[in-house]
């Protein structure tokens, strides 16, 4: 026989490292089951444009113009 009081919960995460659970991260071009493949490509590919947008140098934007 086990038994316990409800008081005493175990299932609880005490610990602050594990209180914050973080996002699903997929390395490279993978997806997530179960939600839209579409809707997950447009967020990657904004995303990744963002980065892009942001590591550009000065210079290169100019060449473009």
């Amino acid at each position: 026989m086990f038994d316990w009081d409800t008081t005493e919960d175990t299932a609880a995460d005490y610990n602050p490292l594990y209180k914050q659970k973080h996002e699903i991260q997929l390395m490279g071009r993978g997806h997530v089951a179960g939600i839209d493949i579409k809707t997950q490509k447009k967020e990657q590919a904004s995303f990744y444009n963002k980065l892009m947008e942001k590591r550009r140098t000065n210079d290169e934007k100019d060449q473009e113009e």
